[in-house]
């Protein structure tokens, strides 16, 4: 089986012309920007499949993937939009395929955004973790989906004025959380 990847397209500017000589007002460089971009790479790392992801976003940081028992990635990435980062969601085949579109996971503007997802193979759910240290609402949020994308705990404060989550699921049905 291929390794698969996720960039947010920053990491490949330097590979990308300033401009476009058939469109010299676009700036490929500049769509890198606003673009997430699947990558699969076959056993021996080279490129299969690489295309820019068709999904709602603004600017797009930090994505974590992982892919499910069922064989689906599960994407979620913050969306930049000012200074203010957003939690977004959306399902995407091994091929690239969007199978469930942007999906927004935190109801307010967070003023950082470490994130963490686990995926609980038992009730089959994704789990993500974020934490936003705006003194109005510091603290770590939790949000689950199904493995089909149903949101089934939306956004809700876990822990007050808790940073920078990591989560692990085991097999037995336990999600397994650290935070400073």
């Amino acid at each position: 089986s291929g390794v698969h990847a996720t960039l947010a397209g920053v990491a490949l500017a330097i590979f990308i012309p300033v401009r476009d000589p058939q469109e010299p007002r676009r700036s490929p460089l500049a769509d890198l920007e606003h673009d997430l971009r699947f990558i699969r790479l076959n056993d021996r790392a080279s490129f299969q499949r690489d295309l820019a992801l068709d999904l709602d976003v603004t600017r797009p940081q930090k994505p974590l993937m992982a892919m499910d028992s069922d064989g689906q990635l599960h994407l979620a990435w913050l969306d930049k939009d000012g200074a203010d980062l957003r939690l977004m969601y959306a399902r995407i085949s091994t091929e690239g395929e969007v199978l469930q579109g942007t999906t927004p996971l935190s109801t307010n503007k967070m003023r950082t955004g470490r994130t963490a997802m686990a995926l609980e193979p038992r009730a089959k759910t994704v789990e993500l973790f974020w934490s936003d240290n705006a003194t109005s609402r510091a603290g770590l949020y939790h949000a689950a989906l199904t493995w089909s994308g149903e949101v089934v705990q939306p956004q809700e404060l876990l822990v007050e004025g808790g940073l920078e989550p990591a989560a692990q699921a085991d097999g037995y049905g336990y999600v397994h959380l650290a935070w400073r």
